[in-house]
């Protein structure tokens, strides 16, 4: 089936060129070196209509296939199926935009999320990136997580962190996507809840009655290697204020984020004074400097 491989693969050169060997630095639009020859001002990555399309003065024109093949040494059959090994070899995508909003379909499609995501190497190739030396099982790594625009429109598919989000009552309500590309923006999208993520956190660790909150999930992982205490990850400073413990929780730590404009910290101040009326003990912590969270502590360090 390698005829449809290359309508397979429109508006996904910037995706597919990377894992087969061709470097990001190769695939922007302006002049600069060629990875076939080696010229260091002749070569442009333009991908007009989404084919992966280049130019060098002295290799010529290709599409994206033709740079895979020159690159490689293979022949089209072959590149083909390099290709089809990324990106599938049917027209079908795991779950589309569509589905994330039907609808009934919002908890299925967030645990198929989960169990695509089987890649633990895309889990610590990232962690590692951000300084992290420790990790967590909850997270798992996709290797070809769909991405869309605010459009619903499908950008591509690239490597991501997947973290389930839990409820209060210990229910799945969403799960967070961290896309390690530098290239989307934003790179961390949640999931529809199937109900609400109010009160919800990501829980990377085991607790017992006395444990952490922070905002993001790689705060709260920094936060669990400086001072060793496990914590959860409530996603965003609503998700501080609205935070629900489980029942039995004797004390809590709060990392909260030394904002500028005090938005961190009123967060965890609210669910500081929200916690001490229900007799929980509460320490919050805030990092030194201005602007900074504990994860920038932790590479400080």
């Amino acid at each position: 089936m390698t005829g449809k491989t290359v309508e397979r693969a429109r508006g996904r050169w910037r995706e597919i060129l990377p894992l087969l060997g061709v470097e990001t630095r190769y695939l922007q639009n302006k002049h600069g070196p060629c990875p076939l020859c080696g010229g260091k001002d002749r070569y442009r990555f333009d991908d007009r209509d989404g084919t992966g399309s280049y130019y060098c003065n002295q290799c010529g024109a290709g599409t994206g296939l033709l740079l895979v093949r020159k690159l490689r040494g293979w022949d089209h059959r072959t590149a083909c199926g390099e290709v089809d090994k990324l990106i599938g070899n049917d027209n079908r995508q795991s779950y589309s935009a569509s589905t994330e909003k039907s609808p009934g379909s919002k908890a299925v499609a967030i645990k198929r999320l989960l169990n695509e995501a089987r890649h633990p190497d895309v889990v610590t190739g990232h962690l590692r990136k951000r300084g992290l030396a420790v990790g967590s099982s909850v997270l798992r790594g996709h290797w070809r997580c769909p991405y869309y625009d605010e459009n619903g429109k499908l950008v591509g598919t690239f490597p991501a962190v997947i973290a389930p989000i839990i409820g209060p009552d210990g229910s799945l309500q969403s799960a967070q996507r961290i896309y390690t590309s530098a290239d989307l923006d934003p790179r961390k999208k949640t999931m529809p809840a199937v109900d609400t993520i109010k009160g919800a956190a990501v829980r990377p660790f085991e607790v017992d009655e006395e444990f952490g909150i922070a905002e993001g999930i790689e705060t709260a992982l920094a936060a669990y290697q400086l001072f060793g205490i496990p914590v959860w990850a409530a996603l965003c400073e609503n998700g501080i204020k609205t935070f629900q413990p489980p029942p039995g929780t004797a004390g809590i730590h709060i990392f909260a984020d030394n904002d500028a404009n005090y938005v961190g910290q009123e967060a965890a101040y609210s669910l500081a004074r929200r916690l001490t009326r229900h007799a929980i003990a509460v320490e919050v912590h805030i990092p030194p400097e201005p602007d900074s969270d504990w994860l920038d502590v932790l590479n400080g360090r």
